[in-house]
């Protein structure tokens, strides 16, 4: 009977050490995930500014190339205008696919 009391008693503080590692393990891991999310938002509201200048040529840009595109029937631009103006309907048509492949 005090062998297995022993057996017991010695798996028991077993038990006790491998909770004490799974629960230290698990600090870490919540830590690491904190410190994560600290460093996600701090980007976040770094950048965020910047998401005004892509969402303002996304609503602006297309509107302004229509009607500079528009005017080139009437009059003749030089070719650097006429090159900038596809290179600007282009561009427009590469954010509308981003914009559709992300809401899909």
């Amino acid at each position: 009977m005090k062998e297995w009391e022993e057996r017991i008693g010695e798996k028991h503080w077993q038990q006790v050490e491998v909770e004490a590692k799974y629960q230290a393990m698990i600090a870490q891991v919540e830590d690491y995930i904190e410190e994560r999310e600290k460093t996600s938002k701090h980007w976040k509201t770094c950048f965020s500014p910047f998401a005004t200048l892509p969402n303002g040529a996304i609503e602006g840009v297309p509107k302004m190339l229509v009607e500079a595109d528009t005017t080139l029937f009437f009059f003749k631009p030089p070719k650097e205008v006429e090159t900038f103006i596809e290179h600007c309907k282009w561009l427009v048509e590469i954010m509308k696919d981003m914009i559709a492949r992300g809401k899909d």
